[in-house]
């Protein structure tokens, strides 16, 4: 039997259901979707020991009603005798099936043994033997798995269409014998060949659409298998063993087994809040929520200066029997919280993209109030900015300042993309690519839970917004948001300030990470972000928070030095150290020469590179997109552009 070894969170991301791995064996198969992970009905398995029920926030985001901790292979130690949860597995299949002979150069389709584990002899070459028997011995020649494909960007995947392509010709009639050549150092250089003297290289396999939404394609596989009719995707699943597929359209694109491309996965992330808001008890929230408080509440919060404790007093005086173990000055709290400060749990949101603030305004609320009732999940102490010195960012710009001494996020994978990423795709639709389509309802998804600390820094709104409102400031950013990227992103955004806002947080971001790593001793990818920032247009609390934490699977998530970092001793070192380092790329003046148009993916940063701001994509929540040095301390012509050059 044929092997993936896995640790359990990378079986959540990046080796998730669709994945492509390869054995140590040398054979790749696709991790298989969820279907049959806890319908195991052996004596010896308890699934409750995997599941994960007290991340509410995130569950009602994702639609479900808990998640499942992906479960380890365990073996008896010694004499043990109890045995349960031994000896899980998940499945795999074999892909792709098109396999190639190094010595005869034939190419073989497995077609129905996707199942098969191990290494596949090559028949053509048997059968040559056995006509050339001469008494010596013959040893097997075994066949190698392709390393082309073919995909499309709805997340299908299919073998690549050899007998298609040779022919050109999207239905072709000849079934006859197919060799390949691979020896070649490019595309170009790689052939296949028909018994019936059809030929042709790979060259033009590769490629993808201009822009979003354009049906202008560079040289792909669609439009040069068949100058008469175009090769489209058909709708094929094997990690749901589905080699037939159905009809689904979508242009196809030629890939490789090893590439990046072929696999994104989505993972949705959310701190663990305790069953309030921002502090608030959850009995009180319910009580308000009841219909008698509802019916004052609706009438109270028309007037534009709401008195919370006279609003408070008349709730409790209607209705004294609900809030009998509570005061004006609690219930007043509760009250401007979750309706005041923009609540967010339980409520619909108004457009498509803002299910990160449905679970990130909580977390900021509670991270500014530094409140807990759960210190062992979520432990928080404030530092005072006076403590800070006077000159620094931390006591000139900022609001707050929290340390994060422990917290527990939740990583939940709710699809995945090809050929490029684009996690805005509806979550019904990404949710789908996980398992086979059933009537029987589908309550969970796969998830794991990491432990760390971090360092959340609350900025000054008003001085915010009033450098966003800038002219030079806008004119800096006019390229990002001409582009087409940061509509398909934001496709609501009203708040002219949103994006230099956003812009100046995740590139701090980026420089504080990269300074840390030296300053910890954590690695890059142990350190991650989480961007606490709103358009002022949306129905959420105004937010220009930053938090960095670590969150690893091993030790790395908790050592305290992340913490330490963020003490007055330290972190005013840290932010002069960092925003110094940003001052200088060793790409310059390139780099920020570049600035002034885009660089980078999809041209989606200014002034930002592998040699300053980019940090490994485990640790950025945007896929090193947005990002610009300029905003942070200048440009060489304007160095009173950054907000952070003091």
């Amino acid at each position: 039997m044929t092997e993936f070894p896995l640790r359990r969170a990378q079986v959540v991301a990046p080796s998730g259901a669709g994945s492509l791995q390869t054995s140590l064996d040398g054979i790749t198969g696709i991790i298989c979707g969820i279907d049959h992970w806890m319908d195991r009905t052996d004596d010896g398995f308890d699934r409750t020991e995997f599941e994960i029920r007290d991340e509410w926030r995130l569950c009602e985001a994702l639609g479900v009603d808990y998640f499942v901790r992906p479960p380890d292979h365990r073996v008896p130690f010694g004499f043990e005798t109890d045995e349960v949860n031994m000896y899980l597995t998940l499945p795999a299949l074999r892909f792709p099936l098109w396999h190639w002979c190094r010595v005869c150069k034939s190419l073989d389709h497995l077609k129905g043994r996707q199942h098969l584990s191990g290494k596949v002899v090559c028949r053509t070459c048997e059968e040559a033997d056995e006509k050339n028997q001469d008494g010596g011995k013959k040893w097997k020649k075994y066949m190698i798995q392709v390393a082309f494909l073919a995909m499309c960007e709805a997340g299908h995947l299919e073998d690549f269409p050899f007998r298609e392509w040779v022919h050109r010709n999207v239905n072709p009639d000849c079934k006859r014998k197919l060799t390949a050549s691979f020896s070649g150092a490019t595309l170009e250089g790689q052939s296949i060949k028909c018994e019936c003297g059809a030929e042709r290289n790979l060259g033009g396999i590769f490629g993808g659409k201009v822009n979003p939404g354009d049906q202008t394609y560079v040289s792909n596989l669609s439009k040069n298998l068949d100058p008469a009719m175009r090769y489209t995707c058909r709708g094929r699943s094997p990690w749901l063993d589905d080699f037939d597929g159905s009809e689904c359209g979508e242009q196809l694109v030629g890939g490789l087994t090893g590439a990046v491309n072929v696999y994104y996965p989505y993972v949705q992330s959310a701190i663990f809040l305790p069953n309030d808001v921002a502090g608030i008890d959850a009995n009180l929230l319910e009580a308000l929520a009841s219909n008698g408080p509802q019916v004052v509440l609706k009438f109270g919060l028309k007037s534009p200066e709401v008195d919370l404790h006279a609003l408070a007093e008349t709730i409790m005086q209607a209705h004294g029997a609900l809030f009998r173990a509570y005061t004006v000055d609690q219930v007043a709290e509760a009250i401007e919280s979750a309706y005041l400060s923009g609540k967010v749990v339980n409520e619909v949101p108004d457009v498509p993209d803002d299910w990160r603030l449905i679970l990130k305004a909580p977390e900021y609320r509670a991270l500014c109030a530094a409140k807990s009732s759960s210190p062992e999940m979520l432990k928080l102490t404030t530092r005072h900015r006076s403590l800070y010195d006077s000159g620094g960012v931390v006591s000139q710009l900022s609001k707050s300042l929290v340390l994060v001494e422990r917290l527990r996020e939740t990583r939940a994978l709710t699809g995945f993309g090809r050929v490029k990423p684009n996690p805005h795709l509806p979550l019904s639709q990404n949710k789908a690519l996980l398992r086979r389509p059933t009537t029987k309802r589908q309550d969970w998804l796969p998830a794991y839970e990491v432990f760390g600390e971090g360092i959340f820094i609350d900025f000054n709104s008003e001085r915010f917004k009033a450098w966003s409102q800038r002219p030079d400031v806008l004119e800096r950013v006019a390229p990002l948001r001409k582009s087409e990227y940061f509509k398909r992103d934001y496709p609501n955004c009203k708040d002219d300030t949103f994006l230099p806002r956003f812009v100046a947080l995740h590139s701090l971001a980026h420089v504080m990470i990269n300074q840390l790593v030296f300053d910890c001793g954590y690695t890059a990818a142990s350190l991650r972000e989480r961007l606490y920032c709103s358009d002022e247009g949306l129905k959420f609390p105004a937010m220009n928070g930053l938090l960095i934490y670590t969150a690893s699977g091993d030790s790395e998530g908790s050592m305290g030095g992340l913490v330490r970092m963020g003490e007055p001793s330290e972190l005013d070192r840290v932010f002069e150290a960092a925003l110094d380092h940003a001052r200088f790329c060793s790409s310059d003046p390139i780099c920020m020469e570049l600035g002034a148009k885009g660089q980078g993916p999809n041209s989606m940063n200014l002034a930002a590179c592998h040699s300053c701001a980019l940090v490994p994509e485990t640790s950025c929540e945007y896929f090193n997109h947005y990002l610009d040095r300029g905003l942070l301390i200048g440009t060489p012509e304007n160095p009173g552009l950054g907000y952070f050059n003091l």
